[in-house]
């Protein structure tokens, strides 16, 4: 069976640089049969495209991250479910922001 792991970097676009590519990177060489997924924010899912466009993308768009936080946790809950959905046997929190964490506590909680 393959592992499916899902990266969680959603800060600025140079953390993603400095941190979420090199990231992926080291898993791609750590699990080289590895389906590897980044929960991105905004604009910074294209750094992946075109710097590693064999990884899968799941991006909140910019819009979609409310500035309220019950709302923001609406959000976050919903994209949650959908990420429950894949099943991926893996999931690294490379975040430091709020929701981020929050979400990576959500999916440990979950198993």
């Amino acid at each position: 069976m393959t592992d499916k792991i899902l990266l969680i970097r959603m800060a600025e676009a140079g953390d993603v640089l400095s941190v979420g590519l090199p990231a992926v990177r080291y898993f791609k060489t750590k699990f080289p049969n590895a389906d590897i997924s980044v929960l991105t924010y905004g604009d910074c899912a294209g750094f992946f495209t075109i710097a590693e466009p064999s990884v899968s993308l799941i991006t909140l768009p910019q819009d979609e991250w409310p500035e309220n936080i019950i709302n923001a946790i609406e959000t976050f809950l919903g994209l949650a479910e959908k990420i429950i959905g894949q099943g991926f046997s893996r999931i690294v929190n490379l975040d430091t922001a709020f929701m981020p964490c929050f979400l990576a506590r959500f999916f440990k909680r979950r198993g």
